[in-house]
């Protein structure tokens, strides 16, 4: 006896109805191939995904430099100053703060080296 399935799912992916297909396999290669699809598209969104995101952090970074600079109104050359900004409180409360987004945009960087 061959069962008959069909296989559906919703738009987060989530499978729902089973009806006809005449084996099993069918229905493997029919998970697959939407698996594949699905992998397929957020590949193809990863470099835009990465680079919006580092533009976040780039800007929020930015952010947390300038409200820095205001209140500690550093002295020197930019090097210097640079050398000061990351040696900060506020510079370690920003990688505390924003650690999972700059460990995701590393091992980002990592791979497409």
């Amino acid at each position: 006896m061959s069962a008959e399935w069909d296989f559906e799912h919703d738009e987060d992916g989530c499978f729902f109805h089973v009806g006809p297909f005449n084996d099993h396999s069918q229905l493997i290669d029919s998970i697959a191939r939407t698996q594949n699809e699905r992998v397929a598209a957020l590949i193809a969104a990863a470099p835009d995904l990465l680079e919006a995101l580092n533009g976040v952090v780039v800007n929020a970074e930015q952010a947390c430099f300038e409200r820095w600079l205001e209140i500690t109104t550093p002295s020197g050359d930019s090097e210097s100053v640079h050398a000061q900004w990351l040696q900060s409180g506020h510079y370690f409360d920003f990688c505390d703060e924003w650690s999972a987004s700059l460990s995701a945009i590393a091992k980002a960087r990592e791979v497409k080296s």
